[in-house]
């Protein structure tokens, strides 16, 4: 039981710090207007069009709209780099979320729509899907890249006023299914290691008095867990307060007396003698920072949080 148990530790600390790792952000381009084509696929012409529309709209409703081209998503998914800029730019104003990322990746062939929680119920994900498919991917396939960029900001702006609309009876977005299909089984298999990580750390906590190897798990746990949001140094100090308060309910409350005599148990049974074996590995650290042309004529956006929703597609 003591070998699970550090082999558990050993196991949370990698994924910590790999997580850790992983959570530098990409080289985002830096905001330079609400288009900005890092891939230059847009001409001249059209990038004045749309921007003095999306300027318009901002004027008039406060909603933004943001273009962005990139040369690379440096290895990212097209969801992880569009809510990463989408965040970084702050798009949409800051109590209102009423942003939207138009963000087309053309050496990886992806492009996705990106909407903030103040715009879903005017942009929905079947709207976004729709105008994805029906106007950006085959633009796009005919390589009239500044066409279907306009025609596409055209009927975001549309949708932002209600004045478009999807139809539901001639669009089904399979996508949509497989990633409800991956997103239970990955949430299965997440709580299967949870329980005999729980069962192990249990027996653990049983056995011993003392609340260090619970605050080290749960520091660990929130350290892993921290990473998702940014925080994982203050998540990872208030798992070890959690993880030590219930390593001392565990070791010394009646309604956990039971496991503690099995712990027991097991601890009399436990063979002694020298053990082999031991473990080894190496980490290679990685990270980013912000790269892009600067101007002086655009003061940024309004520091809008992006909700999820959206549509993604490739061509």
């Amino acid at each position: 039981m003591r070998r699970i148990w550090y082999v558990v530790c050993l196991v949370f600390f990698g994924l910590s710090v790999w997580w850790v790792d992983l959570s530098a952000a990409p080289n985002y381009p830096t905001v330079t207007g609400f288009v900005v084509d890092q891939a230059q696929i847009i001409d001249t012409n059209t990038e004045a069009r749309i921007t003095a529309r999306l300027e318009t709209l901002e004027a008039t409703s406060t909603s933004e709209i943001a273009v962005a081209t990139v040369s690379s998503l440096e290895g990212y998914t097209i969801e992880e780099y569009s809510t990463g800029l989408f965040s970084y730019w702050g798009i949409g104003k800051a109590k209102q979320d009423n942003g939207v990322l138009l963000l087309i990746a053309p050496n990886e062939r992806e492009v996705r729509i990106e909407v903030g929680y103040g715009l879903e119920g005017a942009l929905t994900d079947l709207e976004s899907s729709q105008i994805i498919d029906s106007i950006l991917i085959p633009a796009f396939r005919a390589e009239k890249y500044s066409a279907g960029i306009e025609e596409a900001v055209n009927a975001l702006i549309q949708a932002v006023e209600g004045e478009y609309s999807a139809s539901s009876s001639t669009y089904s977005d399979e996508s949509n299914v497989v990633g409800w299909i991956m997103g239970i089984i990955i949430v299965l298999v997440l709580l299967f290691f949870a329980w005999a990580i729980f069962s192990a750390a249990l027996m653990e906590f049983s056995r011993s008095k003392s609340v260090l190897g619970g605050s080290i798990l749960g520091a660990l746990i929130g350290s892993f867990v921290g990473g998702l949001t940014g925080s994982w140094i203050y998540a990872g100090i208030f798992g070890a307060i959690i993880g030590g308060l219930v390593d001392w309910a565990i070791s010394h409350l009646s309604i956990f007396k039971r496991f503690r005599q099995k712990a027991e148990e097991e601890a009399k049974n436990r063979p002694t003698g020298p053990r082999k074996g031991g473990f080894g590995g190496s980490s290679t650290k990685w990270g980013g920072g912000s790269s892009g042309k600067s101007s002086g004529g655009f003061g940024g956006f309004g520091g809008g949080r992006s909700g999820g929703g959206g549509a993604s597609g490739r061509w």
